[in-house]
């Protein structure tokens, strides 16, 4: 006797049609091509945005040491010389008060591309000549401060050298909506899908990702005691640990809404840090560090 299967319940149709549609977005992940127009595009989204929220514009500027005042962005600004080379910095920030003005270039990375010294050096060469304030920088590389650099580069007594990581600036974006900071309910709502943006895997601006390649080699012999202080791969384990501490600084900041910092040795340097995290990865097998969040301080150590 053949059996009669049962009709499947028809899926249920929206009151609304708009409940299947796909929301306008105000910057769009669709179509992004490779680095350069991956760089280009977030680096855009991130200028528009400074300017056209205020308020977050300010919280983040003033971490490169711009004062207060009228803030205009631009992309992919041109300095041509003398050798007929074009210089071309992916954008520049202007901060106007009164009859003064802060100026500052930026160079921008995105994805595992790391900052290049001599381009940082040719920009940092360009606002010297130009009487320009400052030189930022931002990529994925995450450092404990904004006066300190990745990469070893010049210094020019009139031109400061800041640098802040995306996920620093995803932070930031994301305390200021967090403790409702955006008093104009449509710059809200720019700065909200800054930062869906920003959280997208294709626009290429993450956090922390992992110890590196070399990790699980320098891992083997400071469990086995045969690790130096001059083998490949310690100094690149050393730095990545600071990077994942200031990570989690970052992710408790977004969490608490108030700025957690590594305690660190108030008299070491990003260099001095980097040596003490080195030694003690060969000396004892572990990494250390702490975390005061105003509420508890949390230790963090990874054994090899």
């Amino acid at each position: 006797m053949a059996q009669i299967k049962p009709k499947s319940p028809a899926a249920k149709v929206p009151t609304k049609p708009e409940g299947l549609w796909n929301e306008a977005r105000l910057i769009p992940i669709t179509s992004i091509g490779g680095q350069a127009d991956q760089e280009q595009r977030a680096t855009s989204a991130l200028l528009a945005v400074l300017r056209g929220v205020p308020e977050f514009g300010r919280a983040l500027l003033v971490q490169a040491g711009a004062p207060a005042g009228r803030i205009r962005t631009y992309i992919e600004v041109q300095f041509p010389d003398d050798t007929g080379k074009i210089p071309r910095p992916d954008g520049a920030v202007i901060v106007e008060w009164g009859k003064k003005r802060w100026v500052a270039l930026l160079e921008v990375k995105t994805g595992g591309v790391p900052l290049v010294a001599d381009q940082v050096n040719a920009y940092l060469d360009i606002a010297h000549a130009r009487s320009y304030d400052a030189v930022l920088t931002i990529s994925n590389q995450i450092t404990a401060s904004p006066d300190e650099s990745p990469v070893k580069a010049k210094r020019w007594k009139a031109v400061a050298l800041r640098h802040l990581s995306w996920w620093s600036i995803l932070t930031e974006a994301r305390v200021q909506h967090a403790r409702h900071s955006i008093a104009d309910p449509d710059q809200a709502w720019i700065l909200d899908e800054l930062i869906r943006y920003l959280e997208t895997g294709r626009a290429g601006t993450g956090g922390f990702d992992d110890m590196g390649d070399r990790w699980v080699a320098v891992r083997d012999a400071a469990h086995q005691k045969t690790l130096r202080l001059a083998d490949a791969g310690v100094a690149e384990i050393a730095s990545r640990w600071a990077q994942l501490v200031d990570f989690i600084a970052l992710e408790f900041t977004k969490e608490l809404k108030r700025r957690v910092v590594p305690a660190w040795p108030k008299d070491l340097d990003a260099a001095g840090r980097l040596d003490r995290n080195a030694r003690s990865l060969v000396d004892t097998g572990q990494l250390h560090a702490s975390l005061p969040t105003g509420i508890h301080e949390c230790v963090v150590r990874r054994t090899a």
